[in-house]
């Protein structure tokens, strides 16, 4: 009977702290996902739609010219994340690489639908587009951030 009671708290207590892990592994990634929607919803309601999404329309040019300040406002916040956490020789490279992901993303989606006649919704997808790669970039910066911070 001892050595079934030995072996439960041992493995109780294994247990308990491999769930103390994955609780706190749990909470770094809600607190990522919570930054990095603060940044999106701050770039979305304050620079990109500032008078609220329904007041502009999909049958001219407004909510691309939206779409290119939102992702252009994404770029900035993962700009300036880039220089906290990079020496200035890997930001500067960082940086053109930024650059060159959002010009081969415009270029790649631009082509895709504008062989095409695809009207104004078709011209908006590449904007569409670069602002959800930035969403992913900036939540993979802040990951590193949250992790470095914790380990």
């Amino acid at each position: 009977m001892k050595k079934f009671v030995l072996i439960l708290g041992l493995f109780l207590a294994f247990n308990t702290n491999s769930w103390a892990k994955e609780a706190q592994k749990d909470d770094i990634l809600t607190k990522i996902q919570q930054e990095t929607e603060k940044y999106k919803k701050d770039c979305f309601d304050k620079k990109a739609f500032p008078k609220g999404l329904n007041n502009y329309s999909i049958y001219d040019d407004s909510i691309k010219e939206g779409n290119t300040r939102y992702h252009q406002c994404l770029k900035k916040v993962i700009i300036q994340k880039i220089q906290e956490i990079a020496t200035p020789e890997y930001a500067k490279k960082m940086i053109a690489d930024l650059d060159k992901i959002q010009e081969g993303t415009l270029d790649f989606y631009w082509i895709l639908y504008t062989r095409e006649d695809n009207g104004t919704i078709g011209r908006g997808i590449n904007d569409t587009t670069l602002g959800r790669r930035f969403e992913d970039i900036l939540e993979d910066i802040i990951y590193y951030q949250m992790i470095h911070r914790h380990y």
